[in-house]
């Protein structure tokens, strides 16, 4: 009886003190050493609800700190590995985010074992007005760094993200490289309907991505007007703006020789008219709400 009441003094008195404290004072403690009686109290479901709770008030900062102790007192825990994913992704810290994957695949040996649960947070975060970082981020992870598009969890990504945000190009493209990889003719007519049907530019998503031995990677689009796939190398250091940039001039210059070759000029007049085309398709395609969709 004094034990239990000696208990409940304890618990009482922690939940005063975390009351009177700022926000990131607030992260609950795995282990104090040398008193069993917190660690009963701050256990690791309690610490999970702390880092999903986090998430959901899309409060990222705090989330890092809960998860990151988490995995330093429990490193074979995916629910904290995930959230932190999550996390860091909502943030825009590619580069965190993807060392997050590379640990787990380690911890884990098995390179999807955490999509699930970062597919529930990002979720959450989609649903909490957090925007969809963490679903365009994990593609990117297998459709770029991995060049992975035969990969079931690519399936997943985009199946997740597709009922999160149907009008968004994303999702499609995602499903698109996978259904293409496999030769699933029916999904691909499937998803392609899905897509007019929700209002997404079939030509937005028609694009494959290469990646080559020294890590840069090649994106390959049709275009219904121009005759030849269009490719744009890219490296992993390009950002977003790198990317469109990138593809706006190559979409123009090709296009722009598309015309003037069917237009019959030659000499220094189709010079001029491929300068002129040029120039004219860039600045449209640059005034395009998001570039081409990238």
């Amino acid at each position: 009886m004094v034990q239990t009441f000696r208990k409940v003094m304890l618990a009482a008195a922690l939940v005063l003190a975390l009351a009177s404290c700022g926000r990131k004072e607030t992260l609950a403690t795995l282990s104090v050493e040398g008193d069993q009686e917190v660690e009963e109290v701050f256990s690791l479901a309690r610490a999970l609800d702390l880092g999903a709770g986090y998430i959901g008030t899309l409060d990222y900062q705090n989330a890092i700190l809960q998860y990151t102790e988490i995995i330093a007192h429990n490193p074979q825990n995916k629910d904290a590995y995930a959230g932190l994913y999550a996390a860091y992704a909502a943030l825009s810290q590619t580069e965190d985010a993807d060392n997050i994957l590379t640990q787990a695949q380690e911890v884990f040996e098995d390179e999807d074992a955490i999509v699930p649960q970062i597919l529930s947070n990002a979720g959450t975060i989609y649903a909490n007005g957090g925007g969809d970082a963490p679903y365009r981020q994990l593609s990117d992870w297998y459709l770029k760094t991995l060049g992975q598009t035969d990969s079931d969890a690519l399936r997943e990504i985009g199946n997740a993200w597709l009922s999160m945000e149907p009008d968004s190009v994303g999702p499609y493209a995602a499903l698109g490289a996978y259904y293409s990889e496999q030769g699933d003719q029916e999904q691909a007519d499937e998803l392609a309907r899905l897509a007019e049907t929700n209002g997404v530019k079939l030509d937005d998503i028609n694009a494959t991505i290469e990646t080559k031995t020294n890590g840069d990677y090649i994106i390959r689009m049709e275009i219904e007007s121009i005759d030849d796939p269009v490719e744009v190398e890219l490296t992993p250091q390009d950002d977003a703006q790198d990317v469109v940039k990138k593809v706006t001039q190559e979409v123009a210059q090709d296009a722009a020789s598309q015309a003037v070759e069917d237009s019959g000029l030659e000499g220094e007049a189709a010079d001029l008219a491929q300068q002129y085309a040029q120039d004219a398709i860039r600045q449209g395609l640059s005034a395009l709400p998001g570039g081409l969709g990238f």
